[in-house]
């Protein structure tokens, strides 16, 4: 009688962790519809050690771990504690949504949520916690997110580094200072003073960004660069 209760015992929890496993598999699938988001599962390279303050998230190409396809990019304000993933050539599910990006490490419980500074973070933050029951590992908030999709060198040991853009191998090096607040001579095709979020797309390329209140997003087409630009603040009047 002992045995038989050991072996339902065994059975029920069998069933419990095979449920919970279906359930995982299926989770990102039904936040990323309900988002209307992108959903990713890909080898990546994360670099959480700028001179910037930035995080870069650079899916890999499939042919090569040292070749990057697309990268995502979050920049804070100031050296903001960035506990986070780290490490080369491992593999994440990904959701993109027009207000950031929730990851999650194959293999692990562990979910982390990236955007911007702001009000609707607050939103969708509180909403994904009621909605889903997540316990995010830590949420990561800067004042700029983009996504770019071009040619990345990334090397085997992750170097700290000034910029991310420095890893694109289609940028002058005296082109990489592209997040730089208040640039002069600046040439948005899309976005410009006003505008919260912008995005261009080329045949081979293309990026966009979203930025927090107090920067508005420039997209060059020329130069295939999406960022935030700081608002310069006016002077009070006498």
């Amino acid at each position: 009688m002992r045995n038989l209760f050991v072996f339902h015992l065994i059975i029920v929890f069998f069933i419990i962790c095979c449920s919970k496993t279906e359930h995982d598999d299926q989770f990102f699938e039904r936040i990323a519809k309900d988002l209307n988001g992108e959903l990713l599962s890909h080898n990546v390279s994360i670099i959480d050690k700028t001179k910037d303050n930035q995080i870069g998230i650079i899916i890999l190409n499939k042919n090569g771990h040292n070749i990057g396809e697309r990268c995502f990019i979050l920049i804070f304000e100031t050296d903001e504690d960035k506990r986070f993933l780290t490490g080369h050539n491992f593999q994440v599910d990904i959701i993109y949504f027009n207000e950031g990006l929730i990851i999650r490490q194959i293999g692990s419980r562990d979910i982390y949520y990236l955007g911007l500074d702001d009000y609707s973070s607050t939103f969708w933050i509180n909403t994904l916690k009621s909605s889903y029951n997540i316990d995010f590992e830590n949420i990561l908030l800067g004042y700029s997110i983009s996504s770019h999709q071009r040619v990345i060198e990334v090397p085997d040991e992750l170097p700290s580094i000034r910029s991310i853009y420095d890893l694109f191998t289609d940028l002058n090096i005296s082109e990489t200072a592209i997040d730089t607040h208040d640039l002069k001579g600046t040439n948005c095709s899309s976005g410009g003073p006003g505008s919260s979020s912008c995005s261009i797309e080329d045949v081979w390329s293309g990026c966009s960004v979203s930025c927090k209140d107090g920067y508005y997003a420039c997209c060059e087409s020329g130069k295939n660069v999406c960022r935030c630009v700081k608002e310069r603040q006016s002077l009070p009047t006498k």
